[in-house]
C-alpha cells in the first residue's frame, strides 16, 4: 500500500470522526511524545492548575472592567475602548507601571494563585458574575456549583455543563432580540465578563473556540444592522481576543485524560454544535 493510499484512508477517518476522538487516537499512537508533553504541562494538572487558569481569567476580567471605568471617566469613545480589550488579554498595557508590566509578562502558567487563599480575586470574580443581567436563579446556581467544585476539576465540568448550555443559548438569543429592540444593549463590559466566565468552562468541554466563533457571527450580524455598531465593534474585537485565549487553554490544559473524561461523561453527541 502506497503512502498516498494510507494518507487517503487516514483523511477519510479524520473526516468521519469527531476531532476529539482523533486527538485521543493519535495520542494513543504516539504515547511517548504525549507523556513528555504532559510532563511538561504538569503544572496544569489537578486543582491547582485549574485555579491558576481561573485566576488568569479573573485578573483579565478585572483589568477589562477597570480600564472601562478609566475610559468612561476620561470620555474615551466606547468603540476605541472596546477594541483594546484583546490587547489586555496577556499583553502589556504601556500605560501601566513597570511592576505591573513585569507581572503581565510572566507566563500565566507559572502564576499558580490559590483562589481560596486569594479571597479578593475570587470575590471580584463572583461580584462580576452577579452584576451581569440575566436570570438570577440560573446564575446563583451556577455560582454555587463553581464554589463547591473549586477543588475538583471534574466536578466543575459536571456541575457547570447544563448551566453553560442554557446561558450560552440565552446570550446569543438576547443579542438577536436586542438587534430589533428600541433600547440599547446591556453594558458590553458586563456581557464580556459573562462570556469570559462561561468561556473557561466551555474550553474545558472542548468546544469553547467553536462557541466563541458562533457568537462572533451573531455579533457581526447584529452589528451590520447599524443600530448598535459602536458597542458591537468593540465586543467583536474582545471576542476575537477571547477566542485566542481559549485556543491556548484548550491546547495546553486539555490533555488526553481530560478529553476522555468529557467524552465519557457527556458523549460527543451531547456537545454543543458549532
Amino acid at each position: 500500500m502506497s503512502i498516498e493510499q494510507v494518507l487517503k484512508i487516514v483523511l477519510a477517518f479524520a473526516k468521519a470522526l469527531a476531532w476529539p476522538t482523533v486527538v485521543v487516537a493519535l495520542a494513543l499512537l504516539f504515547k511517548n511524545p504525549l507523556t513528555a508533553l504532559l510532563n511538561r504541562l504538569e503544572a496544569f494538572e489537578g486543582p491547582a492548575g485549574i485555579k491558576s487558569v481561573f485566576s488568569k481569567l479573573v485578573s483579565d476580567t478585572i483589568d477589562v472592567a477597570e480600564q472601562a471605568e478609566v475610559d468612561a471617566s476620561e470620555g474615551v469613545d466606547a468603540r476605541v475602548a472596546g477594541s483594546e480589550a484583546p490587547a489586555r488579554n496577556g499583553q502589556v498595557n504601556p500605560s501601566r507601571a513597570d511592576g505591573d508590566r513585569e507581572a503581565k509578562e510572566t507566563p500565566f502558567e507559572s502564576r499558580d494563585v490559590d483562589l481560596q487563599r486569594d479571597s479578593a480575586a475570587w470575590s471580584s470574580f463572583r461580584q462580576g458574575l452577579k452584576s451581569v443581567p440575566g436570570d438570577r436563579a440560573v446564575w446563583s446556581s451556577f455560582l454555587r456549583g463553581l464554589e463547591r467544585a473549586q477543588n475538583d476539576p471534574q466536578r466543575l465540568l459536571t456541575v457547570a455543563w447544563h448551566r453553560l448550555e442554557e446561558e450560552t443559548e440565552r446570550v446569543t438569543s438576547t443579542l438577536k432580540e436586542d438587534a430589533d429592540a428600541p433600547r440599547r444593549p446591556k453594558d458590553p463590559v458586563l456581557l464580556f465578563q459573562r462570556l469570559y466566565a462561561m468561556g473557561f468552562v466551555s474550553a474545558e468541554t472542548v468546544r469553547g473556540v467553536e462557541r466563541a466563533s458562533e457568537l462572533r457571527k451573531v455579533l457581526a450580524l447584529v452589528g451590520m444592522k447599524g443600530k448598535y455598531r459602536e458597542e458591537v465593534v468593540g465586543l467583536v474585537a474582545a471576542v476575537d481576543g477571547f477566542t485566542r485565549s481559549l485556543k491556548t487553554i484548550r491546547t495546553t490544559l486539555i490533555g488526553k485524560q481530560a478529553v476522555e473524561n468529557v467524552l465519557r461523561n457527556h458523549g460527543d453527541d451531547k456537545l454543543p454544535s458549532a
